[in-house]
């Protein structure tokens, strides 16, 4: 068994503290002193307090607010027991970063963290470049260094050519066959000595809109 197992325990035979939960060379080793009524399971208590219970298996000892370290992944879990039985969660599930009536009302870190999670994963890096045209085109180069940008999902092309904005929806950043350029669509294209400009930066797919839009 990997050492610390500084969970709670109490079993019949004399704890071999050196051999089955670990010594540090501190003082709390050798408290209580032999000789006292079960001296080891009054120290195996005050190592499981001080300690967290850390150790590489689950704790069998405890009850509703018990705190674990796990030495796995050197985390601190707290029990979570339902119909189906016991599990250890992080104990940022039991962290309120917002206060409620009830249970249902608090806002925990973990559940902030989630929310935070998918609004960052909606900020994409933006990207320009401009140029011109040596020869009638419907592919615009995206430069090397912005490649990288180009491909996260959801990022979208706007042109700009001759100071006009083509519409998007004709505007696309090509994989397959041709990975490193926006392919012109829908009767777009360039001509020699034509000037563009492209930006390109994440919009989803639930805020580009691809039907016409009326006005007036």
């Amino acid at each position: 068994m990997a050492l610390p197992d500084n969970r709670l325990r109490l079993p019949a035979p004399l704890i071999d503290f050196t051999n089955d939960v670990g010594e540090t060379g501190q003082a709390h080793d050798d408290f209580p002193e032999p000789g006292q009524a079960r001296y080891d399971w009054m120290r195996m208590y005050l190592l499981a307090l001080l300690a967290h219970q850390s150790s590489y298996d689950e704790p069998t000892q405890y009850r509703e607010g018990t705190i674990w370290f796990d030495l796995n992944n050197k985390t601190l879990k707290m029990p979570v027991t339902t119909s189906e039985g016991t599990t250890w969660e992080p104990i940022s599930k039991f962290i309120a970063v917002e206060d409620g009536v009830d249970e249902a009302a608090t806002t925990t870190l973990y559940e902030w963290f989630e929310e935070a999670e998918e609004l960052l994963a909606s900020i994409k890096l933006s990207a320009t470049w401009s140029g011109s045209a040596a020869s009638a085109t419907t592919q615009i180069p995206i430069p090397t260094s912005v490649q990288p940008t180009a491909a996260l999902d959801g990022m979208r092309a706007f042109v700009w050519v001759n100071g006009s904005l083509l519409d998007p929806r004709n505007t696309t950043i090509q994989g397959g066959g041709c990975p490193t350029c926006v392919l012109l669509s829908g009767g777009d294209s360039l001509v020699a000595g034509d000037t563009f400009t492209v930006k390109i930066e994440y919009v989803s797919d639930d805020n580009f809109v691809q039907a016409d839009v009326v006005a007036g």
